[in-house]
C-alpha cells in the first residue's frame, strides 16, 4: 500500500484544497490529515507480516514529520501547479510538501 502524506495539513490547508479545481479534477478529496494506525484500526483484515518502526508512520506515537524529510528513501515533492497542471495561486502559496509513504501489508484470516 502507498499513500501521499502531504504535511504540514492544517484547516487552511484542508479547506483550500478541497475547493482547489486541479485536486478537486483529479477525484481526490482531503478531509483531515493522514491517520494510518486509525485507517488500519477500520480494516482489522489488514496486517503487517513483519512489525515496522510504527514510529514513521504518520498517526503512530513517536512519529515526526523530519523524520520523513530526512530519509532518502522517501519520494517527496511539494503540492502545487508543475507542467499543465494549475492549482490556485493561494494552493501553491502554500509550500505544503507531499510525501510518497508505503506499507506491506496482507489480508488475514
Amino acid at each position: 500500500m502507498t499513500v501521499s502524506y502531504i504535511f504540514p495539513l492544517n484547516g487552511r490547508a484542508i479547506e483550500l484544497l478541497s475547493r482547489d479545481p486541479a485536486v478537486v479534477s483529479t477525484g481526490c478529496t482531503i478531509k483531515a490529515p493522514l491517520d494510518l494506525r486509525r485507517m488500519l484500526e477500520a480494516a482489522p483484515n489488514l496486517r503487517c507480516p513483519d512489525q515496522p518502526n510504527w514510529s514513521l508512520f504518520p498517526g503512530f506515537d513517536g512519529f515526526s514529520d523530519q523524520v520523513i524529510l530526512r530519509d532518502p528513501g522517501i519520494i517527496l515533492d511539494r503540492v502545487g501547479s508543475y507542467g499543465d497542471v494549475h492549482c490556485l495561486p493561494e494552493t501553491d502559496a502554500l509550500g505544503l510538501r507531499w510525501a510518497e509513504i508505503a506499507m506491506y501489508l496482507i489480508k488475514g484470516e
